[in-house]
């Protein structure tokens, strides 16, 4: 986001004009206002409703919910407080912050320059001291704010605009040097426009295969396969995409096609896939990441340099290499299943964000204990505890047996997987 988008119309600086006070707009105020307000009230009601003993299920549940109000209740009268005192004082030469409780200062001489970083719904202004020990100045975008507080800001450097200019330079330095300069935006305007179509495929694979999977077999390959179309893209010009979504970056961004289908593929085999011995799934899922974060490094040197960006990329990789793996052990056995009968003990509905079936079945075969396994809902509605199903165990296209759980067939093939 630029100044020229907060502020349409900068003016100059006019010492004349200052002092100034800002105080949040009338709307940031009235809604945070009422939020924290209701937030406080249900806090109170809360702390009235446990303190008296009401509601306890367990020695201590009480206090321990009593508790957790009063700190609801601090939160929101902090956000009403807030905003009904809170102040931002720009003088010719300083910048003060007052909260209700806490005041903060920066003469415009300790500033090194400021950042603005958008949120989904309040942008936060940042001041970045000279001194890399001292602390920034935040305040939200809730503010009311002038031209003249723009014209403040264009004394001091935009570090944003100065990250953008710095990896722009890096990323036409990438470059092949002979190109000529048409050439060179023509080859980055490709790059940009690669990326988009990977981003929108991978936001699209993404959607079909968690809310709506049919075909399954070709959308869990088109969400297996879009990770290593970016990782290729990344090789065969290195070091001009990015996989950790940089802010500021002048790369375009491989990051969605590297994480979203992966998750949702690990996603889909944690929902859809019952394994004899998950352990056995390590080995192989441990290469695969291994692999898929050596050639990420190798695609992007500067993920390889920043630690927590290296770490969050090694996780990621883990979630498609177990899914990746899970599914390819799965969806390429073509084998027949071995079939076995077994009792419904018991069977219980799991709901939160999503609902999951699950049937606790005796023994069978190989499993020489009771276990819950995850169902369709339509096999958890039709059996009722005593009732007899079939387990039908499959060997596994990489050894490693998995198995569903189905109503037993006269049929001597399996049902449909």
């Amino acid at each position: 986001m630029s100044l020229s988008q907060v502020f349409p119309d900068p003016g100059r600086l006019d010492l004349s004009q200052f002092p100034r006070t800002y105080q949040s707009s009338l709307g940031y105020r009235l809604a945070i206002v009422s939020l924290g307000l209701i937030l406080a009230a249900g806090s109170l009601l809360g702390i009235w409703y446990f303190a008296t003993g009401r509601g306890a299920t367990a020695p201590g549940a009480s206090t321990l919910l009593t508790l957790l109000c009063v700190c609801f209740f601090l939160l929101g009268a902090y956000l009403a407080l807030a905003m009904l005192k809170g102040k931002l004082i720009l003088t010719a030469d300083a910048i003060e912050l007052r909260d209700p409780f806490v005041t903060k200062h920066l003469l415009r001489s300790q500033i090194a320059g400021w950042r603005l970083l958008p949120t989904q719904y309040v942008s936060t202004f940042v001041f970045v001291p000279r001194d890399p020990h001292a602390k920034k100045l935040k305040f939200a975008l809730t503010f009311k704010l002038d031209e003249q507080f723009a014209a403040w800001l264009e004394t001091l450097s935009n570090l944003d605009a100065q990250d953008r200019a710095e990896s722009l330079a890096q990323l036409e330095a990438q470059l092949d040097p002979s190109l000529t300069k048409e050439q060179r935006e023509e080859s980055l305007s490709n790059a940009h426009r690669f990326s988009k179509f990977l981003t929108w495929a991978s936001w699209f694979a993404a959607a079909w295969g968690w809310f709506y999977p049919r075909p399954y077999s070709l959308v869990i390959f088109i969400l297996a396969a879009l990770p290593p179309i970016a990782i290729y893209l990344g090789l065969r010009a290195k070091g001009v995409y990015q996989f950790d979504g940089k802010r500021n970056d002048a790369r375009p961004s491989l990051a969605v096609p590297v994480i979203a289908p992966g998750l949702v593929v690990a996603l889909r085999a944690i929902s859809d896939l019952s394994f004899l011995r998950w352990q056995q799934l390590l080995s192989p899922m441990l290469i695969l990441t291994i692999a898929m974060a050596a050639l990420i490094a190798a695609a992007d040197p500067k993920t390889g340099k920043q630690r927590w960006s290296y770490l969050a990329t090694l996780l990621l990789a883990v979630a498609y290499a177990g899914g990746v793996t899970a599914m390819a052990d799965s969806l390429l056995d073509y084998s027949t299943p071995r079939i076995l009968q077994t009792q419904v003990i018991q069977k219980r509905i799991s709901s939160g964000r999503s609902t999951t079936w699950y049937l606790r079945l005796a023994p069978w075969g190989p499993q020489d204990h009771p276990a819950e396994v995850s169902v369709h809902s339509s096999l958890y509605n039709s059996v009722q505890p005593g009732q007899t199903v079939c387990v039908y165990l499959y060997p596994g296209a990489l050894k490693i047996p998995w198995f569903e759980v189905a109503h037993c067939s006269n049929q001597p093939s399996p049902p449909p997987r």
